[in-house]
């Protein structure tokens, strides 16, 4: 057991591999992320400029009705996206937190191993055989 402990204790902890992988504000999702929104952003002001030429007479019912479906099925899938990434984000903060509590139990675990010792039999502890 201590021979395993030590071993795991000599491998860098999974939290550390993932802080060197990915710095904090950095991860892949995050400008993703951003570039979603910026895109749904654009979809939502083009389908506001739509409806402004409708109302202002610029823009027939006809020429209306053929331009929005495309932005409101493009409106939706960015959003889809987004919570996707938000899904993706989630997991990424748990799988995190998991490790932490994962590298402390372990640490605990070391602790305890090394303040104690399993004796190799009753005999060495002074009970009768």
């Amino acid at each position: 057991m201590k021979a395993y402990l030590a071993a795991s204790s000599s491998c860098p902890s999974e939290t550390q591999r993932l802080a060197r992988q990915v710095a904090p504000g950095q991860h892949p999702a995050t400008a993703h992320r951003a570039r979603v929104e910026l895109e749904l952003q654009r979809t939502t002001t083009a389908k506001t400029r739509l409806l402004t030429a409708y109302q202002d007479a610029l823009l027939s019912l006809e020429e209306l009705r053929e331009r929005m479906p495309a932005l409101r099925e493009r409106e939706d899938a960015l959003r889809t996206q987004l919570d996707a990434l938000a899904a993706q984000a989630l997991d990424h903060r748990t799988y995190l937190t998991l490790a932490e509590t994962l590298d402390g139990f372990l640490a605990r675990l070391r602790d305890t191993a090394e303040k104690t010792s399993v004796a190799a039999g009753p005999a060495e502890n002074g009970a009768p055989p």
